[in-house]
């Protein structure tokens, strides 16, 4: 099921009984509700963004179609989103109205009552061109959306700002007590962002998040010089990173394995934090207990080798398969979750689990084009920007140079655990500790020397 990471010369086969879940602390739980996942429309994928969205709020998620039977117990808020002009069934809109508790609206026709509530909300149907700003002066690309429901008229509190191409505006959320309606959610445009700052309002957050980094695609077959190259930029910029490393779980005594952890030593020794990327998925089945024994011995493989992974990052449809939940997700309290582009469920459900802290990832060169002139701006989560490993020195370099205008937090202060029936890792307040003892990346700085190899002898 699980891709290979190095040579298979030698396979663990030896079978762990896997510890009680890793007890996390739990936030609220919203119930999302859809009408569609806008297969082959401009929408399509928002559903995916929005539970990524949640997870940063430490919500845990169910999901529910609204040709489903509508079930609202021990749920804390509702959020309906709306792909279809097509009006949410009467049965369906009664039961909503009757909830008492904070709902938001997103996309097409919201009820009638919940129009009138929010302010007697008007729309009126447009295909123009928008743009999207929000209150902290992030200004988006025109967007072409098809017919758009626009919020013409409203006496409810107004949130962010659309801009028609003709010059006219138009609010793009609005929030009445315990109503919210947001006009619509596309990925990879600031309506993401716009989302967020009307999801802080509608859980009451009550404070901004702040910027993180992270590398991706470092695995034992990457050019490790520009691995060192990116470690050594960020590290004389100032400037604390995440290094998303994929897992050996295999040969962990081969000389190819022992070269990857001393590189993964020295991204720590340049103030880089390690996050465990999960094991690339090649078909939907597994064993039981099978993904348990590669995560545990990924973790080993680093903890063994005096590397601290702070979490796990993956795609974040691992959050709504139950095998890939109890068995992939549950030793670690921290995650970065990844726009899905493969999903290969084994055992799908249809609730998500929460982490103690989840940072929204979002691409770092898109964040860039919208926000050239407002470096500075706040953030509505705690955000991981993402940049692949860089393919040469002069694009790391005017990455660099860009980050350092924002002020870049370091992922090791903030709390982390990591709990396998081998193996306990933590960080808090910037101290690392393996199996108890706290380890010093700095102080090992001139014990570790990564040698380059040659990776064709590896495949």
């Amino acid at each position: 099921m699980f891709k290979k990471c190095l040579l298979v010369l030698l396979f663990i086969s030896s079978i762990s009984f896997w510890p009680a879940p890793l007890v996390v602390a739990k936030g609220e739980t919203t119930l999302v509700l859809y009408d569609s996942l806008a297969k082959q429309n401009v929408t399509e994928g928002n559903v995916d963004l929005l539970l990524r969205m949640l997870a940063s709020y430490g919500q845990t998620v169910r999901i529910s179609d609204m040709r489903e039977k509508l079930d609202t117990s021990s749920v804390d808020h509702i959020i309906v989103i709306q792909n279809k002009a097509k009006p949410i069934q009467p049965e369906v809109s009664e039961k909503l109205q009757k909830y008492g508790k904070k709902i938001l609206f997103i996309g097409q026709t919201s009820p009638g009552w919940a129009r009138k509530q929010l302010g007697n909300l008007q729309m009126q149907i447009s295909d123009t061109a928008i743009s999207v700003r929000t209150k902290e002066a992030l200004q988006s690309e025109p967007l072409l959306l098809g017919k758009l429901q626009l919020i013409k008229q409203t006496s409810a509190e107004k949130i962010g700002e659309l801009t028609a191409d003709d010059g006219t505006k138009f609010p793009y959320a609005v929030r009445n007590n315990k109503l919210s309606y947001a006009s619509f959610l596309v990925k990879d445009s600031l309506s993401e962002f716009a989302l967020l700052e009307v999801l802080n309002d509608f859980y009451g957050a009550g404070k901004t998040g702040q910027p993180y980094v992270v590398i991706r695609d470092v695995n034992p077959f990457v050019d490790f010089g520009m691995v060192q190259k990116t470690a050594d930029a960020f590290n004389e910029a100032g400037i604390p990173f995440i290094v998303s490393a994929g897992p050996v779980f295999e040969n962990m005594n081969l000389k190819a394995a022992k070269n990857y952890a001393e590189l993964l030593q020295y991204v720590e020794t340049r103030g880089g934090s390690i996050v465990l990327n999960a094991p690339v998925v090649t078909f939907g089945e597994s064993k039981k207990g099978e993904l348990t024994d590669v995560m545990t011995t990924s973790v080993q493989f680093f903890a063994q080798n005096e590397i601290a992974p702070l979490g796990i990052s993956a795609e974040a449809y691992w959050q709504t398969d139950k095998v890939y939940q109890k068995e992939g997700l549950a030793p670690f309290s921290s995650a970065i979750l990844f726009p899905n582009q493969n999903i290969i469920y084994t055992d799908e459900t249809k609730e998500t689990n929460a982490f103690k802290n989840a940072l929204f990832y979002l691409d770092g060169k898109r964040y860039e084009k919208w926000a050239q002139a407002a470096n500075e701006t706040p953030f509505n989560v705690d955000t991981a920007l993402g940049f692949s490993l860089f393919k040469n020195e002069k694009e790391l370099q005017e990455t660099v140079s860009w980050l350092r205008q924002m002020p870049i937090q370091d992922y090791t202060n903030l709390p982390h655990t990591v709990q396998t029936e081998k193996d306990t890792i933590t960080a808090q307040n910037g101290f690392l500790s393996v199996n108890g003892k706290e380890i010093t990346p700095a102080d090992q700085f001139l014990n570790v020397k990564v040698k380059k190899i040659n990776h064709k002898k590896l495949h």
